[in-house]
């Protein structure tokens, strides 16, 4: 096999392995909009947009802000970027029939209590009532699209290709490094 077949290969298998790798953990690119967790900066969560990595400091800006704020990686708690919209209708739509349920049948059992002539099953009637209404509600609020927020690890694995010239030997290595 010649040293081109074997380096064609070589570059097969690199990439190979370093989509794998890119593909555990989420991404996180330029102009991404982020939650950051640093006590140094806020006892609170800072929205903003991301900007870059620059040796061992996160650059990013707050907000709406035009100027960008550096922060060492080492400073950040929790890094989270949005990827996507999420919605909930089932949970809505269960909460919501739930909530409206009771609140319905507590009803019921209020008219039932001050006029003593008034149907036995008033409560299980206006309860089922109730239902329908927070099942109505609870849907259209679940329905409601959201920012999805997923957690990415500021002490990612950092994937780096050597090239090397040994003349017979492979041209091509690998290197993987942790940051703890």
């Amino acid at each position: 096999m010649s040293n081109a077949s074997k380096g064609a290969i070589w570059w097969i298998v690199i990439l190979a392995i370093t989509q794998a790798l890119r593909a555990q953990e989420p991404s996180i690119e330029a102009g991404a909009r982020i939650r950051i967790t640093a006590p140094y900066l806020s006892d609170r969560p800072i929205e903003g947009t991301f900007e870059a990595v620059r040796d061992t400091f996160f650059v990013f800006r707050r907000g709406q802000a035009t100027e960008t704020t550096e922060l060492r990686l080492s400073q950040i708690k929790r890094l989270e970027v949005v990827q996507g919209n999420r919605t909930n209708v089932g949970g809505g739509a269960a909460i919501g029939a739930l909530i409206g349920g009771l609140a319905g049948a507590a009803v019921g059992l209020g008219i039932r209590g001050a006029a003593g002539d008034v149907q036995e099953d008033l409560p299980l009637i206006t309860g089922a009532i109730g239902a329908g209404g927070g099942l109505l509600v609870g849907t259209l609020l679940g329905s409601l699209k959201r920012d999805r927020w997923v957690e990415v690890s500021p002490e990612r694995l950092r994937v780096t290709l050597i090239f090397h010239d040994f003349h017979d030997a492979q041209p091509v290595g690998l290197g993987i490094s942790f940051t703890w």
